[in-house]
């Protein structure tokens, strides 16, 4: 991905070049296309290329228009069509996504940015208004932080390239790692306690010290679709779903999708072929990359990952987990972490990065978001919620006699379990014996898990009221799921663009306005997605049933790393720091290593906070030039192409500006 950061001194003085030096070179290892630098007074922005298309090939950043705008840019617009169509009169020769946010603010002011369909993080610099503009886009794909004091404002598309000012605060956020631990983060919420996200779908707005919000676009129930039949359904669906697929195939390179064998990754995978083969004007080629679970049989999805390969003719690359185990890179002294990362996935996530410098692919597609808008589990609960709120009794008896039948459970539990205990009231439900909190790990401290409890009744996530209870809980589904691809844009590498076509703005609109019975039917999970792709997918593949469970390759690597683990968590930090109870997790530990299936994800992102604690301390031993990006991934940065722009002189022998901006 593209990097971008800046400063604005609210009380409009010279702004020191040294520390524009600082934050570019904080973001070098970020770009490998070039960039520049803009200094105006009081206002500084800096920009690092990763293009991916012609369209950013021809982008010059950070871009002016001439009438004291600035903007840096980092994403795709998707709607590009009918964003020309409003402002393309004014744009000329440049046509490239800056430009057209630049034009788009000149005739629509802030709201603008709803306007915008894409995965995209911007600021926008009004120098006549003297006002600084950060959005990020209705899903948070595209990472965007800052940090304000009463004196300035400073932000980036880093953590790192923030912390490598000596001014900005490194306290621990002690409420992050409380939600990380119990599941209730707040996407504004960062690992440091005085530096915020901006949260998906949120435009913030800052001038001379004040601060404002404002959303664009939040998950929220809409009006009900009615069609007069499911093929209207199907059309639509296939419509939404090609164009979420073909505009995240913009690219002039290879484009690389993740492929489980599950029906989701395979669906977008066989659209592409489709798509490519119809001669949409997108990538040249789709390859896959898949996750081998050899030493995990009961994880292991290569039969399914082999069926798709099969059927479109062209086996994908694989990252066996044999050469590449879990868990194997949990004490890498060269990883100093600005942030919690998922440790399981280190080894994965190297691999994944060679197969792209390989393939020459920055754009990698990922099936995140399937599960959440096309209803993978056989719950009928929202359905048989939205029958009782509608108050037709007599359907929603029938459709209990139907589902206890499907499901084999007796109709008297089927009617406690799937809608009347879920209707209680929270406070109720957490006092039944069948209902306690199974998400609270017993090796969290009391307080911990007492503050939890205190998050969760006072935050502020969205009351959803209007709509059906089916339409509430995909709103609420998909807020967490937003909320899980913002935390986790940090461990994206520099080098690729992930996306999800599943998230895709029209389509996430168009699936929380179909009826529920659209989405699961009796005997048929993701019954719309089945329905319309029965053309596209292998006939295995769109009879599946289920998927796999990940269980065995994680309890495997606790296991065989149980040594390592126990002495990262022995003397702990995160004991130290009053998180945890350092027996109780110890003994979770022993448990996860004799096979024993608990809360396996709170353990793991207990190792993560760990090691991200420890590096802390790492960084601070070693002082503030520490957070930058370290000199092997500067040479490496240098050595795929990397273009230091006219701004480096010598940053300690590192790196020289001896090649020429672009």
């Amino acid at each position: 991905m593209s990097a971008f950061g800046g400063i604005y001194q609210f009380d409009e003085t010279p702004l020191d070049r040294g520390w524009l030096l600082n934050l570019a070179f904080a973001l070098v290892a970020q770009g490998l296309d070039g960039g520049d630098e803009i200094v105006s007074d009081s206002v500084a922005m800096v920009f690092r290329a990763l293009t991916f298309d012609d369209i950013s090939d021809r982008e010059h950043q950070p871009m002016r228009d001439g009438r004291g705008r600035v903007v840096t840019f980092d994403g795709r617009l998707d709607n590009r069509h009918e964003l020309l169509a409003l402002v393309g009169d004014g744009l000329g020769a440049d046509q490239s996504d800056a430009a057209i946010v630049l034009a788009m603010h000149r005739r629509f002011g802030p709201t603008f940015v709803g306007r915008l369909l894409g995965d995209f993080a911007l600021c926008l610099w009004h120098g006549e208004a003297r006002v600084l503009f950060l959005a990020r886009d209705h899903m948070g794909v595209r990472p965007l932080y800052y940090h304000v004091t009463p004196r300035r404002v400073v932000w980036a598309t880093t953590l790192a390239a923030l912390l490598s000012r000596p001014d900005v605060p490194r306290d621990v956020n002690d409420d992050f790692v409380i939600r990380l631990l119990t599941f209730t983060q707040d996407p504004r919420d960062t690992p440091y306690r005085n530096i915020e996200a901006v949260r998906p779908g949120e435009a913030v707005t800052i001038s001379a010290g004040h601060v404002e919000r404002s959303v664009f676009w939040r998950p929220e129930p809409r009006p009900l679709l009615r069609y007069r039949s499911d093929g209207e359904y199907e059309e639509q669906f296939r419509h939404l779903f090609g164009d979420a697929v073909r505009t995240r195939l913009r690219s002039n390179r290879r484009v690389l999708a993740e492929l489980s064998g599950g029906l989701d990754s395979s669906s977008i995978v066989c659209l592409a072929d489709d798509l490519i083969a119809r001669s949409t004007p997108v990538c040249r080629q789709v390859d896959t990359v898949s996750c081998i679970h050899d030493r995990s049989p009961n994880s292991d999805e290569q039969e399914w990952i082999r069926v798709v390969e099969q059927y479109r003719g062209r086996a994908g690359h694989h990252i066996r987990e044999s050469e590449h185990p879990c868990l194997a890179a949990i004490d890498d002294r060269d990883r100093l972490a600005v942030a919690p990362v998922r440790c399981a996935a280190h080894s994965y996530r190297a691999a994944l990065v060679e197969i792209l410098r390989r393939c020459d692919a920055r754009v990698l597609l990922s099936g995140e978001g399937g599960d959440q808008i096309l209803q993978s589990t056989h719950n009928p609960q929202p359905e048989l919620a939205d029958l009782w709120a509608e108050r037709r009794y007599c359907q929603l008896q029938a459709r209990l006699r139907l589902w206890s039948a499907r499901l084999q459970v007796p109709y008297a539990a089927l009617l406690w379990r799937r809608l009347l205990k879920p209707s209680l009231p929270p406070w109720l439900r957490e006092h039944l014996p069948a209902d306690k909190p199974h998400l609270i790990a017993p090796w969290l401290s009391p307080a911990l898990v007492g503050a939890a409890r205190s998050h969760r009744t006072s935050g502020d996530r969205t009351r959803l009221l209007d709509g059906l209870p089916s339409q509430r809980g995909l709103a609420v589904s998909l807020t967490d799921t937003a909320t899980a691809i913002a935390l986790s844009s940090w461990e994206q590498d520099a080098r690729v663009y992930v996306t999800y076509p599943y998230l895709h703005r029209p389509l996430l609109e168009f699936m929380m306005a179909v009826p529920f019975d659209q989405r699961l039917r009796p005997g048929e999970s993701r019954s719309l997605m089945r329905r319309t792709l029965r053309s596209i997918l292998p006939p295995p593949t769109l009879a599946r049933r289920g998927k796999g469970d990940p269980s065995e390759v994680l309890l495997n690597a606790i296991s065989r790393e149980h040594g390592r683990l126990r002495r990262l968590c022995t003397g702990s930090r995160v004991a130290q720091r009053g998180y945890v109870n350092e027996p109780a997790l110890l003994d979770a530990l022993d448990k996860a290593a004799a096979g024993y299936v608990t809360n396996t994800s709170t353990l793991l992102n207990t190792i993560a906070i760990e090691l991200w604690l420890r590096s802390m301390e790492a960084l601070a031993a070693h002082g503030s030039w520490s957070s930058l990006p370290s000199r092997p991934a500067v040479e490496t940065a240098v050595r795929c192409g990397a273009t230091p722009s006219p701004l480096f002189q010598r940053v300690e022998g590192e790196i020289t500006s001896s090649v020429p901006r672009r």
